[in-house]
C-alpha cells in the first residue's frame, strides 16, 4: 500500500460553512462557481488524459443543499483517475493546485454580484 497525498478542504470547508450560517445563497453561489472552475481545470488537456475526449467532456457538478460534488461520469473515470502512468490524480491535482485561487476568484465574484443586487455598488 502506497501512500497518497490526500486533499485537504478542511479550511475551505470552514469558511464556507461559516458562510452559508450568515448567507446561504452566498456560500452556495461560491461553491458553484469553485465547483465549475475546478472541473474546468481538471478537464483542461494539460491535466486530464485524453484518448476520445469522453471522460473530459463527462464532468458532473451535483449541487446539494449544503455541498457540491465535481467529478466525471465515465464508468471508468475513477480507474484513470488512480492508475494512469502519465496522469493520474487530475481531479485531486487540479484541486491542491488551484483550489485556492479558485475559492478565492469565486468568493470575489459572488460578493460583487450580491453587492449589486443588493444596490450596494453601481459597478
Amino acid at each position: 500500500m502506497t501512500d497518497k497525498p490526500s486533499i485537504d478542504t478542511s479550511k475551505v470547508s470552514r469558511v464556507l460553512q461559516r458562510l452559508a450560517r450568515r448567507s446561504p445563497q452566498f456560500a452556495k453561489d461560491v461553491r458553484i462557481l469553485t465547483a465549475e472552475g475546478i472541473l474546468g481545470e481538471a478537464a483542461s488537456q494539460d491535466s486530464i488524459p485524453i484518448k476520445t475526449g469522453a471522460l473530459q467532456s463527462s464532468g458532473t457538478i451535483i449541487d446539494g443543499r449544503n455541498s457540491t460534488t465535481i467529478g466525471f461520469n465515465t464508468n471508468y473515470a475513477a480507474a484513470v483517475h488512480e492508475t494512469h502512468k502519465t496522469k493520474p490524480f487530475f481531479l485531486r491535482d487540479a484541486i491542491n493546485k488551484h483550489g485556492k485561487r479558485i475559492v478565492e476568484a469565486a468568493a470575489r465574484i459572488t460578493f460583487r454580484k450580491h453587492a449589486k443586487q443588493s444596490g450596494l455598488t453601481d459597478q
